[in-house]
């Protein structure tokens, strides 16, 4: 929960909230060590989690200040308020790879299939020809819809 937030200092807070920025933009994440030492690993890893979903969905949903700082109403207003300058100061960067994330997604799930289509006789459906699809290493996917010719 972000609440911990006000155990740190703000020039600690603001530094925190640029380092879990950064390891949402595919950059070095944030450690421990380097900020919150002697919280426990359940408390760590509960406020970078957080942070990162607030940052994805305050980018994805383009949040306005008010929707951000209701979400951060637990926490101490100067630090809400340094978690919303570093939002809106890396909006863009948060946004462009929020959108690299989906492309390489979407990129792998279509390089992942083999789109040839192959014409059988016989496929599932009953006699006659049909185009199956077949996916790499996959289970073979079958439409039994006949095609014919209009004459």
């Amino acid at each position: 929960m972000v609440v911990s937030l006000s155990r740190l200092p703000l020039p600690a807070c603001r530094k925190l909230c640029h380092s879990v920025v950064d390891g949402l933009c595919g950059r070095e994440p944030p450690h421990r060590e380097e900020h919150c030492a002697d919280w426990s690993l359940d408390q760590w890893l509960e406020l970078t989690h957080s942070l990162t979903a607030l940052f994805r969905l305050s980018v994805g949903n383009n949040s306005s200040d008010q929707q951000v700082l209701a979400c951060l109403s637990a926490v101490e207003s100067g630090h809400a308020e340094a978690v919303l300058s570093v939002l809106r100061a890396r909006q863009e960067e948060i946004h462009s790879a929020l959108m690299d994330t989906t492309n390489n997604i979407s990129s792998a799930t279509l390089q992942d299939f083999d789109w040839q289509l192959k014409p059988q006789s016989g496929c599932e459906g009953g006699p006659g020809p049909a185009l199956c699809l077949h996916g790499a290493g996959q289970r073979q996917l079958k439409h039994s819809h006949h095609f014919t010719r209009g004459g």
